[in-house]
């Protein structure tokens, strides 16, 4: 019975479910009180050293330093420290919010002395394609559809492995291996003593000189 009735709480409490950052992720506008609001924000990013395509947030903290604006990244500079699963270290991205936009607090803008000692803070969003690198233009091949029509071509070190260099190919009979048994030049018979009379051709030496060594048969 108290089985059927923790298994009866699981069914109707809700389950915590991680929020992403998506398009629809609005900029935390740069405010004094807002802080809690980027830390929490900051939360949703997923990891920036192993990524995947999507959008991450870059929270931000403003102040103002002998009369100029000074912004410090509280988690980093997203941007160039993002990495992404397939290798690329250099993802293409853009920001698509800016919680300081239109707020004339521009990084080393001029600010006031009454301004000293308020800190701002707001958050950025940038979307990355992890497909493409940074800097690349709709005309450029993504890196993934490069790697794939790669794949089928030779590579330098495969081809080095498989084929002979020049170098390699012998240019005389001796540096091969004689395997199928060739004779050589050396080994060629060059006297008729030499060779084996297996079909009885008189020699020289049996010729008869004198006639009473034939036969009178007629």
């Amino acid at each position: 019975m108290k089985k059927m009735f923790i298994l009866g709480l699981l069914l109707v409490m809700p389950l915590a479910v991680r929020a992403e950052v998506s398009s629809s992720t609005k900029a935390i506008g740069a405010s004094a009180d807002a802080k809690a609001q980027v830390d929490e924000s900051l939360k949703l990013n997923g990891s920036i050293k192993n990524a995947t395509n999507g959008f991450y947030i870059e929270g931000l903290e403003i102040t103002c330093t002998n009369g100029k604006r000074v912004y410090t990244i509280m988690n980093s500079a997203i941007a160039s420290t993002l990495t992404c699963a397939n290798g690329n270290t250099n993802p293409y991205y853009n920001n698509v919010a800016d919680g300081t936009k239109g707020k004339s607090i521009e990084n080393g803008s001029a600010c006031t002395a009454n301004e000293n000692e308020s800190t701002l803070y707001a958050t950025r969003i940038y979307n990355f394609d992890c497909d493409y690198l940074a800097g690349s233009t709709d005309e450029q091949i993504n890196e993934s559809h490069l790697t794939t029509a790669l794949s089928e071509y030779a590579t330098q070190s495969w081809v080095s492995q498989i084929f002979a260099t020049i170098a390699s190919i012998p240019t005389k009979l001796s540096q091969l291996a004689n395997d199928t048994g060739f004779i050589t030049s050396a080994a060629l018979p060059t006297k008729l003593s030499q060779l084996t009379n297996d079909t009885g051709f008189i020699t020289s030496a049996a010729l008869p000189t004198k006639l009473s060594q034939l036969a009178n048969d007629t």
